[in-house]
């Protein structure tokens, strides 16, 4: 192969939850489950964008990544770049060689297997700060603090510090300084919150909207 080719996957014809939904599947197949996804934001100069780790569960990574303004998703594998575009809800696979392109056309010709999303609950209203650095000593660890003390998070938050792999259940206080990401995501409660060091941003869905006011 001369160069990169191009494979559309999916054009889930502005459907942006089952673009993420089939996009989180594709995540956790073989191929991509240990790789990083990495999101590109709408404005470069204001925005640093995302950049999880795997383990987030597919409901939380919908919620997190249809509402924040990001242009493209993808994840890197060895020998496959997947892409998606957020605005579009559009998946398409860049092969680097032939062996990847014919698993790109396996995966373009049975993406109709993958299961429909899950229910996803859409919050009833939105909180988000950025740049928290600016306004706490320890932002990953004050944050996650407080998320804990909550009961309805109680048991429920998940953490993927810098040195670690990927994302896993903690129910204790993270040590001074640490640097990565948490979330926590309860359904009966409808409730949501993400912080990670890399954008500096904190989202909240639901009844944990005070976690964005700084004392």
């Amino acid at each position: 192969m001369a160069k990169p080719v191009k494979i559309l996957l999916e054009d889930c014809k502005g459907d942006r939850y089952l673009m993420l939904s089939h996009l989180h599947q594709l995540w956790r197949s073989a191929r991509f489950r240990n790789a990083v996804m990495e999101a590109d934001p709408q404005d470069s100069e204001e925005d640093r964008g995302l950049s999880l780790k795997p383990g987030m569960e597919e409901i939380p990574f919908c919620l997190l990544t249809a509402q924040l303004p990001l242009r493209t998703l993808y994840i890197q594998g060895k020998d496959i770049l997947l892409r998606a575009s957020v605005a579009a809800a559009r998946l398409e696979a860049v092969c680097l060689d032939d062996d990847a392109a014919i698993a790109a056309q396996y995966m373009k010709d049975n993406i109709s297997m993958l299961r429909r999303p899950k229910t996803h609950i859409k919050p009833d209203s939105i909180e988000e700060r950025v740049s928290l650095r600016r306004d706490l000593t320890d932002p990953l660890c004050q944050l996650f603090d407080r998320a804990r003390s909550m009961p309805f998070f109680k048991g429920k938050l998940y953490v993927a510090l810098s040195q670690e792999n990927r994302y896993t259940l903690c129910g204790q206080a993270l040590p001074a300084g640490s640097r990565g990401a948490f979330y926590g995501f309860d359904r009966e409660h409808r409730a949501f919150v993400a912080y990670d060091t890399y954008s500096d941003r904190l989202v909240c869905y639901g009844p944990v909207k005070e976690m964005t006011v700084i004392r």
